[in-house]
């Protein structure tokens, strides 16, 4: 058998590649050996993986499409962050981004406009030229400064979150920085319950990728959820203990 300790009966995570139980990896510079070693330990727990805001543009190409290479042939989707598409789009270039991404092997793309906000419609227009060009689709919804977030309002989100499904997205990443604490959580990091609950009543959540880089985040939304809900920002050495939380084996989540 591929893992030990058979006996003990697990609740059983869809089989990649998956659509629901996604788990996004935050890949802020890994050197291929360790995206290697990452694949080989833990790979059937790995569904996307980002590489964080601008670090794709430093990376040399050959390195790049190596790592590129490994992940899409782990059924691994990979793409780059939504702010490095920000940067294209406010200085024109996002065709040569787009041509650029498929010459390097990038499977998906994110389209973001956390750091300056960009006219829905236009973000629109982009999905469509995103998905015509052979790519799949996240779009993330919030800001990046905390208090332009907290002026956008759950109404203004949902509204973006069912125009964006509308448009066939692959999924929606609900912002939350790495620090967590952003979108549904407060300064504090922790969930803001009225408004987690208004989305979830709007947006089916199997639509949704929560962005929740902290332990507490994480078995909140799986205790209230359920194992596949999708997680993203997890840190490369967090892939295993997510999957534990999902699984209960951790004392987080466990049901006895």
């Amino acid at each position: 058998m591929k893992y030990p300790f058979s006996f003990i009966e697990l609740s059983r995570l869809p089989d990649k590649p998956r659509k629901l139980g996604i788990t996004s990896l935050l890949d802020k510079g890994l050197d291929n050996t360790r995206t290697k070693h990452l694949l080989e330990l833990y790979g059937d727990y790995i569904d996307v993986v980002k590489l964080g805001f601008g670090t794709a543009r430093l990376i040399p190409r050959e390195q790049l499409m190596q790592k590129i290479s490994l992940l899409t042939s782990a059924e691994t989707m990979v793409c780059p962050g939504g702010t490095f598409f920000e940067i294209a789009f406010h200085r024109n270039q996002v065709a040569q981004y787009l041509d650029e991404c498929k010459l390097l092997g990038f499977n998906a793309i994110e389209i973001s406009d956390g750091v300056k906000p960009i006219e829905l419609a236009q973000r629109v227009k982009f999905i469509n030229q995103v998905q015509a060009a052979g790519f799949k689709v996240f779009v993330e919804i919030g800001r990046k400064n905390q208090q332009e977030d907290r002026a956008f309002s759950m109404k203004e989100r949902i509204h973006e979150a069912e125009t964006f499904m509308e448009c066939g997205v692959e999924k929606i990443i609900l912002e939350a920085r790495e620090s967590g604490n952003v979108g549904i959580f407060d300064s504090n990091m922790q969930v803001n319950v009225e408004e987690f609950e208004q989305l979830i009543a709007r947006v089916e959540p199997k639509q949704l990728i929560f962005e929740a880089p902290h332990k507490h985040q994480q078995a909140w939304l799986i205790n209230k959820l359920g194992s596949e809900v999708n997680l993203g920002n997890i840190a490369p050495d967090d892939i295993l203990p997510v999957t534990c939380l999902r699984l209960g084996l951790r004392a987080d989540t466990i049901k006895l």
